[in-house]
């Protein structure tokens, strides 16, 4: 998997942040993060968790590696990719139906608390990556 340019643009830190209970809950998941869990979850799950789920997942890591993003916003980025890619999670994923709805949740979340910060290159290089995974190894029709 690619990893995203740094975007050159600096962009202004906001001293606005999540409540504490989501800084604190992205403590919790951020410590089971790091960038080969993360490139691996994507790879071995993106067919049953979906596109759109593994696009914001995409984005969230775009913004982790943005130089211009605060720290704060990366905490809860952390937290929300940290639970992405543990492998006990409230709603386990092999739940046909249910299994990756905690982790949609938890990415949708991250991105409304942070989505100020993401930029149309964070988003463009999300989408190319997700749609070359989709394009290598398209999901199977079931029959």
């Amino acid at each position: 998997m690619d990893t995203p340019d740094r975007p050159k643009q600096q962009q202004e830190e906001t001293d606005e942040r999540p409540p504490e209970e989501v800084m604190a809950m992205s403590e919790d998941f951020r410590r089971h993060y790091t960038d080969q869990s993360f490139q691996e979850k994507v790879r071995t799950v993106f067919v049953q968790a979906g596109k759109k789920m593994i696009e914001g997942a995409l984005s969230l890591y775009a913004m982790l590696r943005d130089p211009s993003v605060p720290d704060w916003a990366k905490a809860v980025i952390l937290g929300a990719l940290g639970y992405f890619v543990l492998p006990a999670d409230v709603i386990p994923d092999i739940l046909p139906g249910l299994g990756y709805s905690d982790d949609l949740g938890l990415i949708t979340g991250a991105i409304t608390a942070v989505g100020r910060f993401m930029t149309d290159e964070h988003r463009a290089w999300a989408r190319t990556q997700t749609d070359r995974l989709f394009e290598k190894h398209p999901p199977r029709a079931e029959g």
